[in-house]
């Protein structure tokens, strides 16, 4: 999930004027308001104010947007180094709170690949 309280991805995320969600965009609760946002998802939302829904299978629906955006914009450099160094620098030492991180960190590593943590 993207934080846009911690000052370096909230900058990160400004400086964007859109997003693509693939599977259930979900309430935003007034985050990326005023960015579009198209999402991906096998079902409507019924949220789609403001956004662009496109619905169908996720690998054909990526693949046919793929070839559309790749005809029309050129390639830019991937951001794939700033976000790890943005998430490197959230989840160094620095920035942690104790004992939350640790017990964190302690849930993390008992929970399965593939469990679900449903906080009641």
């Amino acid at each position: 999930m993207l934080n846009p309280g911690y000052g370096p991805l909230g900058e990160w995320i400004n400086g964007r004027d859109a997003f693509l969600v693939v599977g259930p965009a979900g309430p935003r609760g007034g985050f990326l308001t005023d960015k579009t946002v198209v999402s991906i998802d096998v079902e409507e939302s019924g949220d789609a104010a403001g956004n662009v829904e496109i619905i169908g299978s996720l690998a054909v629906c990526l693949e046919a947007l793929y070839s559309r955006v790749a005809t029309v914009i050129p390639p830019r450099e991937p951001d794939v180094a700033k976000l790890d160094s943005i998430r490197a620098k959230r989840f160094g030492p620095d920035e942690q709170l104790e004992p939350q991180a640790s017990f964190t960190r302690a849930i993390r590593s008992a929970m399965p690949d593939d469990g679900v943590l449903v906080q009641a």
